[in-house]
C-alpha cells in the first residue's frame, strides 16, 4: 500500500483516546464505533446472574472484537467494554466503513 492509499484509508478514521475505567461500550447501548486499539488495554465482559464479571477477552492491540457488543446489527450491546489503562484507538463508524 502506498502512503497515498493509506492516507485515503486513514482519514476514514477518528483518534480515540479514553481513560482508566473508561466505558468504551456499556451493556444495553449501541456501539457506535468499531475500534483498532494502538495503545492501552480493553476487557470485554459480561455481569452474570449473580452480578459477578465473567471475561470472554482482553484486547492489548488491533481491532477489537464488537460482534456481541451490537456494533453490526445496531442492537444493544451484550458486553461491557472498558479500559483496564489508558488506551488510544482508531475507531470508524459503521457508515464509514
Amino acid at each position: 500500500m502506498t502512503d497515498e492509499e493509506f492516507q485515503f484509508v486513514l482519514d476514514y478514521f477518528e483518534a480515540k483516546n479514553y481513560r482508566k475505567n473508561q466505558y468504551v461500550v456499556q451493556a444495553g447501548a449501541t456501539a457506535p464505533l468499531d475500534h483498532f486499539v494502538t495503545s492501552g488495554l480493553l476487557k470485554s465482559y459480561f455481569i452474570d446472574e449473580d452480578s459477578k464479571e465473567k471475561y470472554p477477552s482482553i484486547r492489548y492491540g488491533g481491532l477489537v472484537d464488537f460482534r456481541s457488543s451490537g456494533y453490526h446489527n445496531r442492537s444493544p450491546s451484550a458486553l461491557n467494554i472498558d479500559c483496564i489503562e489508558d488506551t488510544t484507538a482508531l475507531a470508524i463508524t459503521i457508515g464509514n466503513r
